[in-house]
């Protein structure tokens, strides 16, 4: 078998080298397989020369030429593999060093803005830079000190002879800022360094980063100026506010705050829960109403809830509140219109329209009593003794003329007892005189009987009379209410059937009218009416509370009541 000629050392060499390259940073893989390859390659050359030398003299060949052929594979394969095991380790310490090199400019331009070097006399010996400013560049800074440089402004957190010190007993130091006034515009500039030292301990210089910090720090120069406006608005502000955090802990609250409260100073009102300034029964209601805090600055809607003063009392307030977002983390302002005085404006309004209402009825009672009276004592007793007269005048008659004028006598003594029928009637509608003597259940019977004959509507009333007894102003005023009601119910119900009951228990009286009528739509119905603003305002004006219920063809019904003196409306 013979060895083609055309395979040459040059072939071989370029595919050693290929496989060298391919095994990349190994270096005991490469000289392994690099000396198997050479030592093959070798005893090949050897074998093929051999041929050739026994082809060309026909003779055979010895052992010792043999063994000198082996020995010279080996040494050639040896040299062969130490050599690629140097390249291989070249070859992996470049790598190695291109990508540590690599890594530690990725992280540099990742966590700063520029790295330096300096010698023993602090003096730069290199600078790069991640970013770029005009006036900033590496040849204005080598040879130079930090100090040194041209437009470099006092640190703002040390100063330049403690930064010196610091430097001079080869510490390493962090975060100095310094401002550097270049064309661009005025720069802050957070430096850090770490000390170099040879193999033998001698100090070689300093090493280490910077970072631009310009607008970092304007931005909490603006928060802090954004705070100290707050600050200021929050304490001259009239209304009531308190800053609470995450957990409801009272953070921040005003002077207005604390005269709402009655605390003293604020540190009585700082650090306390803030729903321990809720009764009992609006906690809850607090507590839900905070769940709508989840814009930043969207207040939520005002409501009016009561409040507990330092001292106990309770308290009412207007609130809303509303999500900040500070550098402490999310924070709620609670602002609280007090509106204590408005309430007690409202309330003494109140109570003088409900007196000037009690008194204008109370006159308006006592003219109607008094018309009462006056028919009673006039009219009255007039038609009594014409009635007498007619009587007088018919004995007088001569019997054979009296058929002559029996008829006319007759009619005008219908007549005057119809007057008297009418007067009467007239006198219990201005002042039921049942009222006074018996009580509001007995002139609310001969009410309903009057009624029920008049008009023929079946009438009934239900329920005893009141225990104790009214005063007589507050059972007039039942009394007008529910005559009232019945005059609507004629007017406008279309019923067949009334019903008057009265009620009592421990703690309030209690009256109703209702019917069977064909009822009313509440969304058609002025409240505005005369009837209905006449019975509201008998009831306020001896504080009791008019009710009405209605439903389109199923009636109306018409409901008064009346605390018993000493009960506490509010309670419960």
């Amino acid at each position: 078998m013979r060895i083609s000629s055309r395979f040459s050392p040059s072939i071989a060499g370029r595919w050693l080298l290929g496989k060298i390259r391919g095994f990349g940073p190994n270096p005991t893989f490469a000289a392994a397989v690099t000396f198997i390859a050479v030592l093959g390659i070798s005893a090949a050359l050897i074998w093929y020369e051999h041929i050739n030398n026994v082809e060309q003299r026909n003779g055979g060949f010895t052992w010792s030429a043999v063994a000198s052929y082996a020995a010279l594979m080996i040494v050639i394969s040896a040299l062969s593999a130490i050599l690629v095991n140097l390249i291989a380790r070249l070859i992996r310490a470049q790598i190695t060093s291109h990508t540590s090199e690599q890594r530690f400019r990725d992280l540099a331009e990742l966590s700063s803005d520029w790295w330096w070097e300096q010698d023993e006399h602090f003096r730069y010996t290199a600078l790069a830079s991640a970013r770029t400013y005009a006036g900033l560049s590496a040849e204005a800074h080598i040879g130079k000190t930090r100090w040194e440089l041209p437009d470099t402004v006092l640190p703002r957190n040390e100063s330049w002879d403690k930064h010196i010190e610091t430097l001079q007993e080869h510490r390493p130091f962090r975060n100095l800022i310094i401002e550097r006034r270049l064309p661009g515009g005025t720069r802050l500039l957070k430096v850090s360094g770490k000390p170099l030292f040879s193999a033998d301990g001698s100090f070689t210089g300093y090493r280490g980063a910077a970072t631009d910090v310009t607008d970092e720090f304007n931005a909490q120069r603006a928060v802090r100026e954004s705070e100290a406006n707050f600050r200021g608005i929050f304490n001259v502000v009239p209304d009531p506010l308190i800053v609470r955090d995450d957990s409801n802990t009272i953070r921040q609250v005003n002077s207005a705050a604390c005269q709402f409260f009655g605390a003293s100073h604020p540190k009585d009102l700082i650090g306390r829960d803030w729903f321990d300034l809720y009764p009992d029964d609006e906690k809850e209601i607090a507590r839900q109403r905070s769940l709508l805090l989840v814009q930043p600055q969207t207040p939520i809607p005002i409501a009016k809830r009561r409040f507990l003063r330092l001292d106990g009392k309770t308290i009412v307030g207007e609130v809303t509140g509303l999500m900040l977002t500070k550098r402490e983390g999310r924070q709620v302002l609670t602002i609280i219109h007090d509106s204590s005085e408005r309430e007690a404006a409202a309330l003494q309004f109140e109570m003088l329209q409900r007196e000037l209402t009690r008194q204008v009825i109370a006159t308006r009672e006592h003219e109607r009593r008094a018309l009462s009276i006056e028919l009673h004592d006039r009219v009255g007793q007039t038609l009594t003794a014409a009635r007498f007269n007619l009587d007088f005048l018919r004995e007088q008659i001569p019997e054979d003329a009296r058929p002559l004028v029996e008829e006319s006598l007759n009619s005008v003594h219908d007549l005057l007892r119809t007057m008297s029928t009418h007067i009467r009637d007239l006198m219990a509608e201005l002042h039921p005189p049942a009222l006074d003597d018996h009580g509001l259940r007995t002139a609310l019977a001969f009410h309903l009987d009057n009624m029920a004959q008049r008009t023929g509507i079946e009438t009934q009333l239900h329920g005893l009379d009141f225990k104790p007894r009214l005063p007589q102003d507050k059972a007039l005023m039942l009394f007008r209410i529910a005559q009232e009601a019945l005059h609507n119910i004629l007017k406008h119900a279309n019923c067949t059937r009334a019903l008057v009951s009265l009620y009592n228990d421990s703690k309030q009286y209690g009256m109703s009218i209702a019917d069977n009528g064909t009822g009313f739509d509440p969304a058609l119905v002025n409240s505005t009416k005369f009837g209905l603003r006449i019975m509201r305002e008998r009831a306020e004006s001896i504080g009791a509370r008019l009710e009405i219920r209605q439903e389109k063809g199923l009636g109306t019904q018409i409901i008064v009541t009346l605390d018993k003196p000493g009960v506490d409306q509010s309670a419960g």
